[in-house]
């Protein structure tokens, strides 16, 4: 009755509704399934608007989150192959807090910026510890800034300021300078990571301006990276071999490794030759970036007198080869957060640091020496 040649066309067109009707159902399924995921059955059957309203801005947000993540797979690493200006000595006239902020534009409240059109490699925590200097915080806010994001960074700058600085009182029952280095940046770290999945760490201070912006402000996996190695007031040299003071990043895996900061060094001096000696002992190389671009200016100011207690803590430490930092450090800083408050430039955290009391027998003594 049909011939070949028609028989062929009506068994061709009878798949096409076989496929057809496969594919009509499967988007029939997805919608059901995608429905049942933002959770309509929790709404009720209700014909209330509101509660429909809802339902639809739920499946709006899975929609939009899946299209950003799609979005973000087709993106790319962030190229580091940046045309950098080189080294230049920061122009520091004329900066405070409002200039800085009109010099940043693209910051958003907190201090966080991140690219948009790439990866970036970490999520990177900037820790400035802070004590009264809020001229060089706007200088130190406003070229490390400008530096992140030409390097395309994805970061957040925190300053972490210690609540018993503040007045004039300056002592604590130690009868020695209150402020503790050591434990405002390892009580930084402790709230900082409660904010947000950062993986790098930087603490920075807060008197240190970089002057090339090819200083890579990042981490290595592994080892620590001394960014500061060369400061303008030790005619750019490294003094000694120890010397890890000013910009240190931390991977966290190896902040967490050696304990953070020692909390037992008051005053001025001594965390960071502390820091030295833990990192050595547990095989922690510190790398430094090329000599050529690791250059940075220090903001002048009134230098304080080192603690000589201090000495003590650290000749104690040395003579037990720092079996002690196991116990001492970042899992045993003792202190209140007060606040956190967002700027346009830094998230601020107030800590009261607490001062524990038996460390009073190694700084009586080391006074009374």
């Amino acid at each position: 009755m049909f011939t070949n040649k028609v028989k062929c066309q009506l068994f061709v067109f009878a798949v096409f509704l076989c496929l057809t009707y496969v594919k009509i159902y499967h988007i029939a399924s997805n919608d059901t399934d995608m429905r049942q995921n933002i959770k309509y059955t929790d709404l009720g059957e209700t014909d209330n608007e509101t509660d429909l309203n809802k339902g639809v801005t739920e499946r709006n947000m899975i929609i939009s989150q899946i299209t950003v993540s799609k979005n973000l797979q087709q993106l790319g690493p962030c190229n580091e192959n940046i045309t950098f200006e080189g080294r230049k000595k920061p122009n520091l006239k004329n900066i405070n807090m409002a200039s800085a902020i009109s010099r940043n534009p693209k910051t958003k409240m907190g201090g966080r910026w991140k690219p948009n059109g790439c990866i970036p490699k970490e999520k990177i925590a900037v820790i400035i510890p802070y004590r009264d200097r809020e001229q060089h915080l706007a200088m130190v806010l406003n070229f490390v800034h400008l530096l992140l994001q030409k390097q395309n960074r994805d970061y957040r700058i925190f300053v972490v300021e210690q609540f018993t600085t503040i007045g004039e009182n300056k002592k604590n029952k130690l009868g020695v300078d209150n402020f503790n280095k050591g434990s405002v940046m390892n009580a930084g770290y402790n709230e900082i990571r409660k904010i947000d999945n950062f993986n790098c760490f930087i603490f920075h201070d807060v008197d240190l301006i970089p002057e090339d912006d090819r200083i890579p402000y990042s981490c290595d996996s592994i080892n620590v990276t001394h960014l500061s190695a060369r400061v303008d007031t030790l005619q750019y040299r490294i003094v000694y071999e120890g010397l890890i003071g000013g910009v240190l990043t931390f991977p966290i895996n190896v902040f967490n490794r050696v304990n953070g900061f020692s909390n037992r060094f008051w005053g001025y001096g001594g965390e960071d030759d502390d820091m030295w000696h833990r990192l050595s002992t547990m095989n922690i190389s510190v790398l430094r970036p090329n000599k050529e671009i690791q250059m940075y200016t220090m903001i002048k100011h009134q230098k304080r007198k080192a603690n000589g207690g201090n000495l003590c803590e650290l000749v104690q430490n040395q003579k037990t080869k720092y079996k002690g930092m196991v116990n001492e450090g970042l899992h045993t800083v003792k202190y209140e957060k007060m606040f956190l408050k967002e700027y346009r430039l830094f998230t601020h955290i107030m800590v009261n640091i607490l001062v524990p009391t038996e460390q009073v027998r190694c700084k009586y003594n080391a006074e009374k020496e």
